[in-house]
C-alpha cells in the first residue's frame, strides 16, 4: 500500500515537473512580434509617435475619401483634427481600445471601414491605433 502511494505521488510530482519545464522551455522559443517601447500604457515614445499631420490627415485623405471627407456619412467628417476627435466614442484618445474607429477599420464592428474597399493594411491600422494611444494629439 505504501509503495502504491509513492508510486502515485512520484508520477504526479514527475509530470508537474515536466510540465514546468516545458513551459519554461518553451517560454523563450517563440518569436511572440516587436515590442515597443511604451511609456507604461499603450503610449510611444512621443518622438516615435505617428502624427496627425503626417501620418493619420494623409491615411484618412486617401482611404476614408469621400464618404468622411468631402461629405459626412454616418455622421463622421474625418476632414480636420477637430471633426475627427470631436466624439470620444469614435476616437478615445490614449486608448485605442475603446475606440469605435479602430473597431470599424478592423471588422471586429460591422460594416468594416472602408466600406466597399479594400481593408486597411496592418500596418495602416497600427498607426492609428499608435496615434490613439499617444492621446491623439494634433501636431
Amino acid at each position: 500500500m505504501l509503495f502504491t502511494h509513492l508510486r502515485k505521488s512520484s508520477f504526479k510530482s514527475g509530470l508537474l515537473f515536466m510540465l514546468l519545464s516545458f513551459a519554461l522551455f518553451t517560454n523563450g522559443c517563440f518569436d511572440l512580434g516587436e515590442k515597443v517601447a511604451t511609456n507604461g500604457d499603450n503610449s510611444m515614445d512621443p518622438e516615435e509617435a505617428p502624427t496627425w499631420s503626417n501620418d493619420i490627415a494623409p491615411l484618412f485623405a486617401e482611404r476614408c475619401s469621400p464618404c468622411h471627407i468631402s461629405r459626412s456619412d454616418g455622421g463622421l467628417n474625418l476632414s480636420t483634427y477637430e471633426n475627427a476627435t470631436s466624439d470620444e466614442q469614435i476616437i478615445d484618445p490614449g486608448n485605442a481600445d475603446n475606440s469605435v474607429l479602430v473597431d470599424r477599420i478592423k471588422g471586429t464592428i460591422t460594416p468594416r471601414m472602408p466600406l466597399g474597399g479594400d481593408p486597411l493594411s496592418a500596418e495602416q491600422i497600427q498607426n492609428i491605433r499608435d496615434w490613439i494611444d499617444n492621446g491623439a494629439k494634433d501636431d
